[in-house]
C-alpha cells in the first residue's frame, strides 16, 4: 500500500493494507486539512517506510483545553500539503494517520468504521456509521478500533 503527497516527493509504504478508518471532524483536523473532515487511516509506524521525511514538516496543533494525545501534523515542504500526522513513543509504538485520499489503491482500504468529534462537524452526514460526540466518547471508540484490529485477522496491526 503506497501514499503520497500531491506533488509525490512525500511517501509512506505499507507492509499491508491499513485497518483502522474513521472521519475526523475536530477542528484541529479542519484547520489541518482545510476540508469539513478528515477521512484517516491508521498505519503502524513498525510495518511502514515512510520516505524523504526530510522533506515533511511537523507541527504540533493543540488546543489547550483538551488532554492529549497531541499528533504531529506534517506538510510536505514542496508542495506545501497535509501529508501526514503521527502519535506515539519510539519506533515500535507510533501510529502515522494518512488520509484515506493519500493511498493509490483505494479499493483495498477497509470500510469507515466511525465519525469521531462529530459535535465539530460542518454539515451532517446522512450514514449509518457510528457518530462520537465529545472529546473522551471519541477518544475511547477510537482506542476500542485500535485493540479490536490489534487483535483480529492474520494481518493484525
Amino acid at each position: 500500500m503506497r501514499a503520497a503527497c500531491d506533488c509525490g516527493t512525500c511517501v509512506v509504504e505499507a507492509q499491508q493494507a491499513p485497518k483502522v478508518r474513521f472521519n475526523c471532524h475536530c477542528t484541529i483536523c479542519q484547520a489541518f486539512n482545510g476540508d469539513a473532515y478528515a477521512d484517516m487511516m491508521i498505519v503502524p509506524a513498525s510495518r511502514a517506510v515512510v520516505k524523504n521525511e526530510d522533506w515533511i514538516n511537523y507541527r504540533k496543533y493543540k488546543k489547550f483545553r483538551f488532554p492529549p494525545p497531541n499528533l504531529s501534523r506534517g506538510r510536505c515542504r514542496k508542495c506545501g500539503k497535509p501529508f501526514i500526522e503521527t502519535w506515539g513513543f519510539g519506533r515500535n509504538h507510533v501510529l502515522l494517520f494518512v488520509r484515506a485520499a493519500r493511498f493509490e489503491r483505494p479499493e483495498l482500504l477497509p470500510a469507515l468504521e466511525a465519525h469521531m468529534f462529530y459535535e465539530h462537524r460542518v454539515r451532517d452526514i446522512d450514514d449509518d456509521n457510528l457518530k462520537h460526540e465529545g472529546y473522551f466518547a471519541s477518544e475511547w471508540a477510537m482506542a476500542k478500533m485500535l485493540v479490536h484490529a490489534m487483535r483480529t485477522g492474520p494481518d493484525r496491526l
